[in-house]
């Protein structure tokens, strides 16, 4: 079989920017799709996590279908509001209505039974899903905060945190980090990292004072800032200190990362 062979934009970062520079670490492995919903983490972590958290799955739950292949065991929770087993029930009706109306191909209904069953799978038995959005201000009963959501696991001491959740990442961080001592790996997609640069750099360097950075990768769904940094960012953190002080100053990295958009050219993410 021909490997697919993706273009590249360059992108070349200043010196200043040495702090997003990831830690050569243990062997990664990809937990998801080739493109987007997928994330890398150390394929030793997958040894030692005892819980999951995942803030953000949207339509795209393949990093917690893979982690629940590797762990039938492990504890699952995953929250967003945006979605719920009845939504994809209902777009199933819809697409039966249209089908028998001609408005609606073979192709699609199965498509839409298939994401229910899918659905269904991923969150069943350890694994769960929350029809609720993870915030900092809990406003009513269709929030929670993140204190809340480690006390629905208790007992695990060594989570793996995913966080994709369009930019509100910033709100819930100063949460993870004043409970950093129960988190082995911390997986967060940054958006708008030029814009809000600042936040950004304070927020990454503050994660960096109890993880290292494993891994970076820069998702191509976004644009590129004025010092060639990309708008969306995503960076694998673990808790600890690094087995070693080498650095990868050359990515994405071949086998591991791919396109978020496969359509278009991934970003080769260097340092002057």
């Amino acid at each position: 079989m021909t490997k697919t062979k993706y273009q590249k934009v360059p992108c070349r970062l200043e010196r200043n920017l040495a702090w997003l520079r990831p830690f050569r670490s243990f062997p990664l492995v990809r937990l998801g799709s080739n493109h987007d919903g997928g994330y890398v983490i150390p394929a030793q972590t997958l040894d030692y996590i005892d819980g999951v958290l995942s803030f953000g799955i949207d339509r795209n739950w393949s990093f917690e279908s893979d982690l629940r292949s590797i762990r039938p065991r492990l504890p699952l929770h995953a929250y967003d509001h945006t979605i719920h087993e009845r939504f994809f029930y209902r777009e199933l009706r819809k697409h039966w209505i249209r089908f028998f109306v001609f408005k609606c191909s073979w192709a699609e209904l199965l498509q839409a039974k298939k994401t229910l069953a899918d659905f269904r799978q991923a969150f069943s038995g350890n694994a769960v899903h929350y029809r609720q959005r993870i915030t900092n201000r809990p406003e009513s009963v269709s929030d929670v905060d993140f204190s809340l959501a480690l006390q629905r696991l208790s007992g695990c001491r060594n989570l793996s945190v995913k966080i994709d959740i369009e930019g509100d990442e910033f709100r819930i961080l100063p949460q993870i980090l004043a409970h950093a001592n129960f988190i082995s790996v911390l997986v967060v997609e940054f958006h708008e990292t030029g814009v809000l640069r600042e936040t950004f750099r304070y927020w990454v360097q503050r994660i960096q004072k109890k993880f290292y950075l494993a891994h970076l990768h820069a998702n191509n769904g976004g644009g590129l800032f004025k010092d060639n940094l990309p708008e969306f960012l995503e960076m694998t953190f673990v808790r600890g200190q690094p087995p070693s002080q080498r650095r990868n100053l050359h990515l994405p990295v071949r086998g591991i990362d791919y396109p978020n958009v496969a359509s278009r050219p991934d970003y080769a993410v260097s340092w002057i």
